[in-house]
């Protein structure tokens, strides 16, 4: 079940709407005019996401694919001439979005969204040569795990620039995805960083960890830089390939 709750809603600097799926929060937007275009919750500009977005900030034609709507927090990142590409399955969340929140209305950009499974979606289509993927599924309490496989993932490439990045949201507070991201890199020849971003609650920001997977090596690169100041992820590199004949949940609960 989908719902949305105000917070602060005495403190108009504070207001904001925020989108849960159950009990699990998943976005959230602040009313206030100066601060309803920033990105929030996994999304901000600090974020493994963000960063890579920032990549994209002089690419006047950039595409991005996006699996999973959400609020459209990602929308808040185009600029006029690019493109974004949402797949959300659940059509109630895209009524959701456009009827409590303004992130895809404020898009200055182009966006469009494509309802019904991503995967299939992705499939049948002719390849929209993304300069970025984000899926953005994982954070909730059921994993689409379909989505994680060698055989998804070899469907995402066909849709991918040669020097582009897939970056994958990991925040979840039950299962350590990394390993799953770390045998997808090493099955295709991929270079991974892995990005974590902490708290900020007076930005609207949740703990954030995303992986950024790229065939080239000026892009991961490029991040490392970015974050070489941050603590290090201390958990050792594990690799489990996921395919579409086997997964297993158990073996990476926290």
């Amino acid at each position: 079940m989908i719902s949305v709750i105000e917070r602060d809603a005495d403190d108009p600097a504070r207001r904001s709407i925020n989108f849960y799926s159950g009990r699990i929060i998943h976005g959230l937007q602040f009313t206030d005019l100066q601060k309803r275009r920033e990105p929030t919750a996994y999304f901000g500009r600090s974020t493994g996401v963000g960063l890579a977005l920032e990549r994209l900030s002089t690419r006047p034609t950039a595409r991005v694919g996006v699996v999973g709507l959400g609020i459209g927090t990602m929308a808040t990142y185009a600029k006029p001439g690019q493109f974004y590409r949402f797949y959300e399955i659940n059509d109630e969340v895209l009524k959701f979005a456009e009827t409590y929140f303004t992130y895809l209305n404020d898009c200055r950009g182009k966006y469009e969204v494509k309802l019904g499974d991503a995967r299939l979606s992705l499939e049948s289509e002719s390849p929209q040569q993304f300069d970025l993927l984000v899926l953005d599924a994982f954070s909730g309490d059921a994993v689409p795990v379909h989505l994680l496989t060698a055989e998804a993932f070899d469907i995402y490439r066909r849709h991918l620039q040669p020097d582009a990045c897939v970056a994958i949201n990991i925040s979840n507070r039950y299962l350590d995805l990394a390993p799953v991201a770390a045998g997808l890199a090493d099955r295709f020849g991929y270079r991974m960083q892995r990005i974590y971003s902490p708290a900020a609650p007076e930005l609207g920001q949740f703990p954030a960890d995303w992986v950024v997977l790229s065939p080239a090596v000026e892009a991961t690169a490029s991040l490392e830089v970015k974050t070489s100041k941050r603590p290090a992820h201390r958990s050792p590199r594990r690799t489990i390939l996921w395919t579409d004949d086997f997964s297993n949940l158990f073996e990476i609960l926290k």
